[in-house]
């Protein structure tokens, strides 16, 4: 009887340690090579601004990723549009738009400002999370990125009231990988977003 309670608590001990899920680490394996298309053909420039150093527009890129092992779910900001993958794998089609009035001292244009908006991916147990980041708002206009995501129907897709984050800094310190998107000069995210 003394041997049998000595020896539950390890067995507990032992179940509880055995349950923790390893952090994922492998995010640059996740993305698969893309066809970078022309930055000039993927960047459309607008005329509309109060200022002739503003150079607004939208620039337009992709990514693609494989699923992680054991995904089934992923996770997408509110107003992201979903629609089903051809493929085992995710492709990301993202907008990223500059529309400001502004009157800097300097030289402002959606080539420089789409640096400092993105998209990133955070793997926790079964899920894929998917978040944006960057852009900015004010009386005058401002910055945002937009994104189409194709997923397998194999996954189930929920989405989450999230505003995009201020800046990569804000949200790499909570984990979270920025994927490297590449030009897409065939503008794909147009394609679903259009209305007929």
């Amino acid at each position: 009887m003394r041997m049998c309670w000595n020896w539950m608590p390890c067995a507990v001990a032992m179940t509880v340690v055995g349950c923790t899920t390893p952090k994922f680490t492998d995010y640059e394996r996740l993305q698969l090579p893309s066809k970078a298309g022309s930055e000039k053909q993927s960047v459309v420039f607008s005329n509309f601004s109060a200022n002739p150093l503003v150079q607004n527009g939208q620039a337009y890129e992709q990514v693609r990723l494989k699923l992680p092992e054991g995904v089934k779910t992923m996770t997408v900001p509110t107003g992201t549009v979903v629609a089903p993958s051809e493929r085992d794998e995710v492709v990301i089609y993202l907008k990223k738009s500059l529309g400001w009035m502004g009157h800097p001292d300097g030289p402002v244009s959606i080539l420089t400002e789409k640096k400092g908006m993105g998209a990133g991916v955070l793997v926790h147990r079964t899920t894929l999370r998917f978040t944006l980041f960057g852009g900015s708002s004010s009386f005058e206009g401002g910055s945002s990125v937009s994104a189409v995501v194709l997923v397998p129907p194999s996954v189930r897709v929920k989405t989450y009231e999230k505003r995009p984050f201020d800046d990569e800094a804000e949200y790499q310190a909570q984990g979270w990988y920025t994927l490297s998107t590449v030009p897409d000069a065939d503008k794909t995210f147009l394609k679903y977003t259009r209305k007929p």
